[in-house]
């Protein structure tokens, strides 16, 4: 007798029925072709749901009242996902309703997206979120927040952290107009340690002191994505210092991620990566890792004696090191100046130090790359596109032996060279070292 479909057991029904294979409308379509089928499709098909603002939201009003005819369904979402489009201009007092009608339900929510899908010139101020629902629904099973172009209050973002199995958070990013969001982390009770490991966060300059506190709450933080923005001590309860800043965490972070403006009062380059005895991979801003020195027209600096010895301060288990520069011509050249002085004098000492002195101080480290904040984007400028540095042969073949894999990016600006503008290529903005000329005669 031949074996029919529903004849499987459940286990391979769910393999079959699963939404990586059928569309949500063909699952509704099998539930409703037998109760036997009804019961294995149901769970799946509400496990993950995806709430989209649109023109039309048939979909939304019909889970708000399948919830409200059945209401053991909601506790079948472990993944719910809300997208407002049109930079958050859906947004609406219903949506704020409807947020809080499944965020105040899904008992054994374990992953909430909380997006407002923005354009270039997105509007503002980005819709926010109350946390009530959090005074209502306990979460205990909820692992990962992901947030947006949303705000939600500190106050909500410190209970989420401190949620029992809260491993995860993503915030991205904080409203420009600060003083819409509240300035009040919740107390946290003497007992409790959160238990966050993944923490990612680009706010304004105020959040600073947040979320140094935030850091304070956990024991087991394992990554960190930062943007301190222009921050400055001026800010009351602030850190004084990125060493000070990092403190809580500097025994467990394997991952760090730190973005933002250096200024005079952030004596951001006294913090020590050495200190950090797990530390594998550094993404870091130029001006969070090396001394700059201000002008009064805004320009900058940096001393070069401040890039030399970077390995003594950089963790022993490093494997992976990015810094980020606001010109990719500072790179080679500490003294770059977008108006006084364009040319880039190549000099290259303190990159040739990471692979010198590798086998004594850094002999995990693999990848190294010096690139512009603005590497995201290279295609931006046509000819004034980031591009490799041709590398010294000895250079390049000292880190090839090392095993590290050297990138540095650097960009072209138009610049006059005897007279006439020249903007053809980064390579044309450099004048050889002294070393590599000799190098060349050799």
């Amino acid at each position: 007798m031949a074996l029919k479909l529903g004849d499987l057991p459940n286990e391979l029904l769910i393999k079959i029925f699963h939404r990586n294979r059928l569309s949500n409308d063909d699952m509704c379509t099998v539930a409703r072709t037998c109760k036997h089928f009804s019961k294995v499709v149901i769970p799946l098909i509400y496990s993950n749901v995806k709430v989209k603002r649109r023109a039309n939201d048939e979909r939304t009003f019909g889970l708000i009242q399948s919830i409200t005819d059945n209401p053991s369904r909601a506790e079948l979402i472990l993944k719910l996902s809300f997208s407002w489009s049109n930079n958050g201009t859906t947004f609406r007092e219903d949506q704020e309703r409807i947020v809080q009608f499944l965020l105040r339900r899904t008992t054994r929510l374990q992953i909430l997206k909380l997006k407002v899908i923005t354009m270039s010139q997105y509007a503002m101020p980005f819709p926010v979120v109350s946390g009530v629902f959090l005074d209502v629904n306990p979460m205990t099973s909820l692992r990962r927040v992901e947030v947006a172009y949303v705000n939600i209050t500190w106050e909500t973002m410190g209970k989420f952290l401190l949620l029992p199995q809260m491993s995860a958070v993503f915030f991205t990013p904080m409203d420009q107009d600060p003083d819409r969001i509240d300035e009040h982390l919740p107390q946290r009770p003497a007992d409790r340690q959160s238990r966050i490991e993944y923490l990612a966060i680009e706010g304004h300059p105020k959040s600073v002191q947040h979320v140094h506190e935030l850091l304070r709450w956990s024991d087991n933080l394992r990554a960190l994505l930062f943007d301190f923005g222009s921050y400055t001590t001026l800010n009351i309860n602030g850190p004084s210092t990125l060493q000070k800043f990092l403190a809580p965490i500097s025994q467990t972070l394997f991952f760090l991620d730190l973005q933002g403006c250096h200024t005079d009062d952030f004596h951001c380059a006294t913090v020590d990566f050495s200190n950090f005895p797990v530390l594998k991979t550094l993404g870091i801003s130029q001006s969070l890792l090396f001394p700059t020195f201000f002008e009064q027209d805004g320009e900058y600096s940096v001393e070069p004696y401040t890039r030399n010895g970077l390995y003594l301060r950089l963790p022993k288990k490093l494997e992976d090191l990015t810094v980020f520069f606001d010109f990719g011509s500072a790179i080679l050249d500490h003294q770059y100046h977008t108006i006084r002085h364009n040319f880039v004098n190549e000099e290259y000492d303190w990159i040739e130090e990471l692979a010198i002195f590798k086998p004594d101080f850094l002999p995990n480290l693999k990848r190294v790359r010096f690139t512009e904040h603005s590497d995201a984007n290279r295609e931006s400028h046509d000819v004034m596109q980031l591009r490799p540095w041709s590398t010294p042969k000895a250079v390049k073949t000292l880190f090839e032996t090392r095993d590290i894999n050297l990138k540095v990016l650097i960009r072209s600006y138009s610049v006059l060279r005897n007279g006439l503008s020249d903007a053809n290529g980064a390579e044309n903005v450099v004048n050889f070292s002294q070393r590599r000329l000799l190098e060349l005669e050799v």
